[in-house]
């Protein structure tokens, strides 16, 4: 799940990306039962080259897709009893 967004970065600048959304695929690669180090380690890259996350918002809604540039960053994780794994939506400012 997205943890947290950085201000100001491209996740910031959409609605499209929003803390609690589940990240399903990063770059066509299902990554729902990934570990969170493989999923921070698929969406890092090259700045200014593009990842597309699969992204669903609440379990009910449907799954959409959103490819924001990549910038350096630092990413955050953590966790706690409800959601197991969490990350910073990795483009922050």
């Amino acid at each position: 799940m997205i943890g947290r967004i950085g201000a100001g970065g491209p996740c910031d600048a959409t609605e499209l990306v929003q803390e609690e959304d589940l990240v399903l695929a990063v770059d066509g690669a299902d990554v729902r039962n990934a570990p969170l180090k493989e999923i921070q380690a698929r969406v890092q890259g090259v700045p200014g080259t593009r990842v597309t996350l699969e992204l669903q918002r609440g379990p009910l809604n449907t799954p959409h897709k959103v490819s924001p540039a990549r910038t350096h960053t630092r990413t955050h994780t953590r966790t706690n009893k409800l959601l197991e794994k969490k990350l910073s939506c990795p483009f922050p400012q």
